[in-house]
């Protein structure tokens, strides 16, 4: 998880937080645009096997919390 953090702290807007069961994204666009491009997070993500199980968004700014997929699809949300 902490790979997959410093990876998208490295991201265009992007900062990430490694905490001891999940990882929070905060992703952050120009004020101008009309909406959040996270296709480069969620690209990245799947690299690391890692999902989204949580999250909202408004127009220029989202948080997304992230967990390993075996995790998330084993039914453990709690871990």
């Amino acid at each position: 998880m902490d790979s997959f953090a410093a990876e998208v702290d490295t991201l265009d807007g992007a900062a990430a937080t490694s905490h001891d069961r999940e990882v929070s994204v905060t992703v952050v666009e120009k004020e101008s645009n009309l909406s959040v491009d996270l296709r480069s997070v969620f690209e990245t993500a799947t690299r690391y096997g890692m999902v989204a199980f949580d999250g909202d968004a408004a127009s220029n700014k989202a948080e997304l919390h992230f967990k390993p997929a075996d995790v998330v699809f084993d039914g453990d949300y709690d871990v």
